[in-house]
């Protein structure tokens, strides 16, 4: 199964290759939003970006995306849950540079980077959150 956007732009015409179309990310504050386009914006080769309905279209300046740039989206992708499938059209036939998980991620079947360190982050970031309620549950009821 394709990955929307990925070989058609939705208006049907051939894909550019400086073009990556994706559904946009779940936002959970207004900062969380803000962050998310200051750090599309802080990207060299970033041009613009239009959203329509759910979804939003970024175009690059060129279809050659430095390592660095590449590396910000990959992370930028991943840290808002979005596809990385959606960046097939921005490597070309030189990718053997991109790390092994990447690639993966990437090309591959899942679009989601899931290294045993992001796993255990989670589990942290979930007993840090339990903890944080627990501590909250005492301070209101006066237990403290």
């Amino acid at each position: 199964m394709r990955t929307k956007g990925t070989e058609r732009e939705n208006r049907g015409g051939p894909a550019k290759k400086n073009v990556v179309t994706f559904a946009g990310p779940i936002f959970y504050s207004h900062d969380d939003e803000e962050h998310f386009f200051a750090w599309l914006y802080s990207l060299a080769a970033y041009k613009e970006v239009k959203g329509a309905g759910l979804e939003l279209r970024v175009t690059f300046k060129s279809s050659r995306l430095s390592r660095r740039d590449i590396g910000e989206l990959v992370g930028l992708f991943s840290r808002y849950d979005i596809d990385l499938r959606h960046l097939r059209l921005l490597f070309g036939p030189a990718r053997s540079w991109l790390p092994a998980a990447w690639r993966s991620a990437v090309f591959g079947r899942s679009g989601t980077l899931k290294p045993a360190a992001h796993r255990a982050a989670k589990r942290f970031r979930a007993k840090v959150i339990a903890a944080q309620r627990k501590h909250a549950t005492l301070a209101v009821h006066g237990n403290e």
